[in-house]
């Protein structure tokens, strides 16, 4: 639909001829306007490929304009197309301009790759100020010095704001710098400024150069506790492998290359960029990539981003490049099964997932496809991975989400009373964990058991949860199962307005309304659901009210027949 939209943009544009330059701030005319338009058209509408074609088409129509230039080297850079991008520079100079500033960045990275320090320092021309691309010329200049002595005034006179997040990558990237020189105890020190500048922040590249130093230093013990503090607040593949190795005793990678070095500086560079512009955040990343084909962090982030502009194909396009030795690879597989799932692909999820299990057998795998079968509800396919995953986790597990999404696929296969056992077990582990409060508490509720319990289980859930639509709409709904209506419509309308797009609260809300005589209002709820994706299940019971209402609702329970269960669950409850 796309495709022919930006087809449409294209042929009305140059219908139109001759468009005064104010339109868009440049100097076009004709087809080349046209593919400006389109290419602009289709950044909007988040097309990084469809762009970047448009302005390369544009581009040799006019191959002058400065504005096409920059656009055409932006957008090439943006969809990894490194060596495109520089040879726009090239063009660039050929033509007596000055190269756009990713065209530069692209050359210099090209060179620095293959070793030719002194071509990489020549792509980089003479910029000043405090810009994300300023700052990433800087780095490419420092690191474009084989000469430490040389690099590091670089790096002290400009390009950084002194901000402490700034600081601490200023830090990381002189360290850095002595490491690849081969003065370790001069990078020791400075990765302790680099650690201490940023405070909470943890970046896992620079923390695995870190330890990797101290291992090659025969500092294993400081490595591991390096490795361990981190993993304490950051779940990273690539440091959960550097601390095996380590503990393993297994021999250490070899100090940094510059263009490993580089690309870790550049991946790091987008990560802290915190609010970029999408382009530039590619950019540094494709350029990253570049630098060292190996480092599979931006990878992985590059492929988060094209996921974030649904360009789920693009995103497994460079996940397909992560390989089977690489920290990242069961990470990156798990993804590409949930993009194809995303894209209603289910045979190919499943597969994916299978095909991981077999290759590693894993518990993360396992756990993968365990919560795929339960996304696609098969928990008769889900229930007996958890079931294993649980019996092998350590007594003191942290991981509540486990017997969480054990208890759902139990209670989904009709096991209640089993998994009520599984949601406690989630509870002594995290007693206070809303999602569990807020599922055991509505199923009380709704099956009519221990009601007071499930009523305060979700008043605690609601207390933590405020603004959550699905957990609000649990205590509403307990509020209708006891004939609270007043208090039900309140928080079932709050649900509905903060999910408006979940078709069960919808349900619900036009129950509560068809039982307080809101007849009309109620099958307005019901006919919405149908328009929202509902289960078959969920579709079929609301058809069935439209057609014919709600049966006379059953008599509110009383609050001493509430207690008189209550008393009866606690002498039965589970200890």
């Amino acid at each position: 639909m796309l495709r022919q939209t930006l087809l449409t943009i294209g042929i009305a544009a140059a219908a139109v001829g001759a468009i005064p330059a104010a339109a868009a701030d440049v100097d076009l005319t004709g087809a080349e306007y046209a593919d400006y338009l389109v290419a602009r058209y289709a950044e909007r509408q988040h097309d990084p490929a469809a762009a970047a074609d448009r302005f390369e088409r544009a581009l040799s129509r006019k191959p002058d304009d400065v504005e096409l230039l920059r656009a055409a080297a932006d957008a090439a850079l943006a969809v990894r197309n490194v060596t495109r991008s520089a040879a726009i520079g090239r063009r660039a100079l050929k033509r007596g301009k000055v190269p756009p500033l990713s065209a530069q960045l692209s050359a210099a990275a090209l060179e620095l790759k293959v070793g030719r320090t002194e071509k990489a320092r020549e792509a980089l021309m003479p910029k000043g100020g405090n810009g994300l691309e300023d700052m990433a010329v800087v780095m490419l200049r420092a690191w474009s010095e084989p000469d430490p002595r040389r690099a590091l005034p670089i790096l002290e006179s400009r390009g950084f704001s002194p901000t402490p997040v700034w600081s601490a990558l200023r830090h990381y990237q002189i360290a850095l710098q002595l490491d690849v020189a081969g003065k370790g105890a001069e990078a020791v020190a400075a990765y302790a400024k680099a650690r201490e500048a940023s405070g909470t922040l943890t970046i896992a590249h620079f923390t695995a150069q870190h330890g990797e130093l101290l291992e090659r230093l025969e500092r294993r013990d400081e490595a591991i506790a390096l490795y361990e503090d981190a993993l304490k607040t950051l779940a990273s593949p690539l440091l959960t492998q550097a601390l095996a190795r380590a503990r393993a005793g297994g021999p250490p990678p070899p100090s940094p290359t510059a263009s490993r070095a580089a690309a870790t500086c550049l991946y790091a560079l987008a990560l802290l960029s915190t609010y970029p512009p999408e382009q530039l955040h590619w950019q540094f990343l494709a350029l990253a990539m570049a630098l060292d084909a190996e480092i599979d962090g931006p990878r992985m982030a590059y492929a988060e981003a094209m996921r974030a502009i649904d360009q789920r194909a693009s995103a497994r396009g460079v996940l397909n490049e992560i390989v089977p030795q690489s920290p990242y690879y069961q990470a990156a597989r798990q993804q590409i099964a949930w993009s194809f799932m995303v894209e209603k692909r289910d045979p190919e999820a499943v597969a994916e997932l299978e095909t991981l299990v077999a290759r590693t057998g894993s518990p993360s795998a396992r756990r993968a496809l365990a919560d795929l079968y339960r996304a696609l509800e098969r928990p008769e396919n889900a229930a007996p991975i958890y079931a294993a995953l649980a019996d092998e986790a350590p007594a003191d597990t942290k991981d509540w989400r486990l017997f969480y999404n054990y208890g759902a696929a139990l209670d989904l296969l009709g096991r209640w009373e089993e998994a009520e056992r599984v949601f406690h077990r989630a509870l002594a582990i995290e007693p206070r964990q809303p999602e569990t409060l807020n599922y055991l508490g509505y199923t009380w509720v709704d099956r009519g058991e221990r009601i007071e319990e499930g009523l305060a289980l979700l008043e605690q859930a609601v207390s933590q949860r405020p603004n959550e639509g699905y957990i609000i709409d649990s205590l509403g709904w307990a509020y209708y199962r006891l004939g609270r209506y007043d208090q039900a419509i309140v928080l079932l309308e709050r649900a509905v307005g903060l999910s408006p797009a979940d078709p069960t609260l919808i349900d619900h809300l036009g129950d509560v309304y068809w039982t307080v005589g809101r007849r009309l209002e109620a099958r307005y709820q019901w006919k919405r659901v149908l328009t929202l994706s509902p289960t078959p299940a969920l579709a079929a019971a609301a058809q069935r009210k439209i057609a014919e209402g709600l049966p006379s609702p059953e008599a509110p329970v009383e609050a001493a027949e509430i207690q008189d269960a209550a008393a009866a669950d606690q002498a039965s409850a589970p200890q």
